[in-house]
């Protein structure tokens, strides 16, 4: 690690929700956490997608279909529920990873698509359309 890195961590007070993906774009790694519960794993957190829109890698602690997915896509990693210094190890060695990052996030904002209003009124429509 570098002495010039600087480390940084900022907290907010409430702001409206579309201003979300543009203050998390400041951020490196976008990371969304819950307790060891295995119903969590079925949970749809705003902050999920909010780091997919903003183009960011997302940072897991839990599996389920959030964590199939950026895995598949490339666009984020799961790191150990249980064990801090084996978590801590994933973090750093993809930190430090300046084009793993890059294309994690690259891929995280092309999947931020699947998820977007503009792209799902389309599909309905179309479907719409194809009714009548």
């Amino acid at each position: 690690n570098s002495d010039s890195m600087k480390k940084f961590i900022f907290l907010f007070d409430y702001f409206p929700k579309n201003e979300m993906p543009k203050i998390l774009s400041a951020a490196t790694i976008i990371s969304s956490f819950f307790i060891d519960l295995p119903d969590m794993e079925n949970n749809s957190a705003n902050k999920f997608f909010d780091g997919l829109a903003a183009g960011k890698p997302i940072m897991l602690n839990y599996g389920g279909w959030q964590s199939e997915l950026i895995i598949k896509n490339k666009a984020g990693f799961t790191i150990s529920k249980n064990d801090p210094k084996k978590a801590i190890q994933q973090i750093n060695d993809i930190v430090n990873d300046k084009s793993l990052l890059k294309n994690m996030a690259n891929n995280s904002k092309d999947l931020s698509y699947l998820f977007s209003t503009n792209s799902n009124f389309k599909k309905l429509q179309d479907v719409i359309n194809g009714i009548l």
